[in-house]
């Protein structure tokens, strides 16, 4: 039997306890933490806003005592909710307080694990948790004296406390720290965008096959995100899932909490959307802020991050009806040179492979170039798709080939290469040879942020406005508008990344970058 927590309301609470609490006096000093309220208060003064699913959350965890076993809770809370921040403060609270001695922190990858417990490595070194608990703050070392606490993948702390990170892709069989098993196992960031079904199950059943079973007999289960994907592990722990998960059945949950209650918005003939009714879910989310982020992340972004609204699965990004009959270009439109003094300039983006070889994922570049409509407006037109496996001086070769060959009238205006994986090589390469500069042409390395699929859906809304246009016939139009409208589920993705790369640095709707 699932249970949920009441619907919650538009509930804040600012807390604000009575100071004095850190007497020198011991006994006076462990009164702060038989609430949670004045437990925060002490030592977390700068988290003052608390909704009503914030407080459920909590009040569940000071619940928790040794050897009983507690119904796991389940916080489904959009992004921007404080979802992570809970749970890695849960985490050291927990430990800190001596009801909970070793604690898995679970995540889709090891990299997302690790990150969570170098947070709460962070939380327990703070100077109001040494002050508190010392034993905490401080690192377990053998009898020769070395440390045995901070690594990569796993905390010790003098008292005795424990935290490994495991991801879901590498969870291993009957995991203990000497002869403990896990009492506590925090779910944090298990379900990914990019997440097929078949990953799903393939996460599910290291959870209920290995990472489960694994945990002691008073075992707490904490498990808190946001519903990313339709079919993904929290969209069954759901009350609301169609196919509801059959593994922590006797769950307690909260949520799906939306960042906005009710919420409703417009959206004009340039796509912009503003936000036009509803309630945030606490105060540490305005609406303000709302509308700051679907001017960031775009609209559909937004529903399938902060309001547990994603794509079905199978739906894309992309639409081959933007490109049918419409939003494409002739040679004819080219006719004018590009205007520098109009702000019109030409530019490539590269995405360049993992690895590189023969046999590697493909590197891709994209040419294309803003040019001014006789409203005064811009538009993006798509000059060239390039895309090959190459080994990292044939890398560099046509790196060169094709902004020469794209500067013979001297407009381009410059080279843009992704800094990740082999894309900090090439741009290393060009700065330090200086063949671009020669040509005065200027390389720059971009960082991404947020998943490819985020960055896409983005770009996607300037395409769906017609800002960005294809030639009626290029050799390589179809094979890219297969994987522009297949994707997420084409098999590569690299000209689609450097496709929305391009798209998203331009200021919008499409527009020259401010100097």
């Amino acid at each position: 039997m699932v249970a949920t927590m009441p619907p919650p309301l538009f509930d804040t609470m600012c807390l604000s306890f009575g100071a004095g609490l850190w007497d020198d006096d011991i006994s006076l000093r462990r009164d702060f933490d038989r609430t949670w309220q004045t437990w925060m208060d002490k030592l977390f003064p700068d988290l003052e806003h608390f909704a009503a699913h914030h407080a459920w959350f909590w009040e569940r965890v000071w619940d928790i005592t040794p050897n009983v076993r507690p119904e796991p809770t389940i916080a489904i809370w959009g992004r921007g909710g404080a979802k992570s921040s809970s749970a890695e403060i849960a985490t050291a609270a927990l430990g800190a307080m001596g009801r909970r001695k070793y604690a898995l922190y679970v995540s889709g990858t090891q990299e997302q694990a690790d990150k969570h417990l170098d947070a709460i490595g962070a939380i327990l070194e703070s100077a109001t948790i040494e002050r508190a608990y010392p034993g905490m703050a401080n690192r377990a070392v053998n009898k020769y004296g070395s440390s045995r606490g901070w690594r990569r993948n796993r905390l010790t702390t003098a008292s005795g406390f424990v935290v490994d990170a495991v991801g879901l892709q590498t969870g291993t069989r009957g995991v203990k720290f000497e002869s403990q098993r896990p009492d506590l196992m925090i779910l944090d960031d298990v379900d990914e965008l990019t997440d097929t079904p078949e990953a799903t199950e393939k996460k599910i059943h290291t959870l209920t096959h290995t990472l489960l079973p694994a945990g002691s007999s008073d075992l707490a289960v904490i498990a808190i995100q946001n519903v990313i994907i339709p079919d993904g592990i929290f969209a069954r722990l759901s009350p609301d899932a169609e196919e509801p998960a059959t593994f922590l059945a006797d769950r307690q949950v909260s949520g799906p909490i939306p960042a906005v209650w009710n919420l409703t918005y417009q959206q004009d003939e340039r796509g912009r959307v503003t936000i036009t009714g509803g309630e945030p879910s606490w105060l540490g989310q305005s609406k303000e802020l709302a509308q700051q982020q679907i001017n960031d992340w775009g609209i559909d972004a937004f529903l399938g991050e902060a309001q547990h609204q994603p794509r079905l699965r199978g739906e894309k990004v992309f639409d081959r009806a933007w490109w049918t009959g419409k939003n494409r270009y002739t040679t004819d439109d080219l006719v004018r040179p590009l205007n520098p003094s109009w702000g019109e300039y030409r530019m490539v983006d590269w995405d360049t492979a993992e690895t590189l070889g023969t046999t590697s994922a493909y590197s891709a570049a994209i040419v294309s170039e803003v040019r001014r409509q006789g409203d005064g407006k811009f538009k993006l037109y798509v000059r060239e798709v390039w895309r090959d496996r190459l080994l990292f001086p044939q890398l560099m070769d046509a790196v060169y080939e094709l902004a020469h060959r794209w500067n013979a009238d001297a407009r381009l205006h410059d080279v843009w290469v992704e800094l990740k994986s082999s894309g900090v090589q090439v741009f290393q390469q060009a700065q330090s040879d200086g063949k671009l500069n020669a040509g005065g042409i200027d390389m720059f390395g971009s960082q991404p942020y947020q998943s490819k699929e985020l960055r896409a859906h983005k770009a996607s809304a300037r395409c769906r406005e017609g800002r960005v246009l294809l030639p009626e016939d290029a050799p390589w139009v179809d094979s890219f508008l297969s994987e522009l409208t297949t994707f997420p589920q084409s098999p590569q993705a690299d000209r689609v990344d450097a496709f929305s790369q391009q798209i998203n640095r331009l200021s919008e709707p499409i527009a020259p970058p401010l100097p």
